[in-house]
C-alpha cells in the first residue's frame, strides 16, 4: 500500500535536464464485483479487501438467482460486519448491470473468468470504454492492487528552447556545497514563484 500512496520521482535516474516527471497511482472510484455460481468466496474477498485496502467505492454485483447462495449468505452474514458498511450488495439480472455499465456508473468490472461475461455486457463495456477483468484474482498483492488504481504518468518540462528559466537558479543552487549555501542569500529550496517575486 505504502508503494501506491506515494508519487515517485523518476527524474533522477532519467537525468533529463529542463524536465521532471513523476509517476503516481489513483484509486479508480468505482469498483464492481460480478459474482458467477462456480465463483469461491475466497476469490471474491480477495477483490473486495483490495478495494476496500485502496479506498475505492466496492459493489458486489449478484444475480437474481443466487440470492440464497453461499457467497451471498457469508457476505451478509455476521463475519463480515465489520465491514458490511463499507460496500454494497446490489442483487440484479444482467440486464440491469448492462445498463449501468451504459450509464457509465463504474470505473473497473470484474469477472473471474472470460465464459461467465455475457455477449450484451462486452458490448456495453466496448462503448463506454470500460475495462473489464477476466480472470481469477491474484494472490499476490501489488498484482492484485494494479486493479485497484490508474497509473499515471506526468511530465513537466520547464525549459523553453534550452532556456531553463527561473529553474536554472533552483538547479544551479542544488550544485553548490554546503559552504555555499550557507552564504546564499536565496535558499535552493524556494519556489519558482518566489524566485520571480525578487527580478520582478
Amino acid at each position: 500500500l505504502i508503494y501506491f500512496s506515494k508519487e515517485q520521482s523518476l527524474s533522477e535516474v532519467q537525468q533529463v535536464r529542463g524536465q521532471t516527471n513523476y509517476f503516481r497511482y489513483r484509486k479508480v472510484g468505482n469498483y464492481t464485483i460480478r459474482v458467477c455460481p462456480e465463483d469461491s468466496i475466497s476469490d471474491i474477498l480477495l477483490r473486495l479487501f483490495a478495494g476496500l485496502i485502496a479506498g475505492n467505492k466496492i459493489f458486489i454485483s449478484i444475480p437474481v438467482q443466487l440470492q440464497q447462495s453461499k457467497i451471498a449468505s457469508f457476505l451478509k452474514s455476521r463475519y463480515l460486519e465489520i465491514i458490511q458498511n463499507n460496500f454494497t450488495l446490489n442483487f440484479e439480472h444482467d440486464e440491469e448491470l448492462c445498463n449501468k455499465v451504459l450509464t457509465k456508473s463504474m470505473e473497473r468490472l470484474s469477472y473471474t473468468h472470460p465464459k461467465n461475461i455475457p455477449h450484451n455486457i462486452y458490448k456495453a463495456a466496448n462503448q463506454v470504454d470500460l475495462p473489464i477483468f477476466r480472470h481469477k484474482p491474484i494472490a499476490e498483492g501489488r498484482f492484485l492492487m494494479l486493479e485497484q488504481y490508474f497509473e499515471q504518468s506526468i511530465s513537466h518540462t520547464y525549459h523553453r528552447y534550452g532556456n531553463l528559466g527561473f529553474k536554472q537558479f533552483e538547479i544551479e543552487r542544488s550544485s553548490k556545497g554546503n559552504e555555499d549555501l550557507q552564504n546564499d542569500n536565496i535558499s535552493p529550496k524556494r519556489s519558482e514563484v518566489e524566485l520571480l517575486k525578487e527580478f520582478v
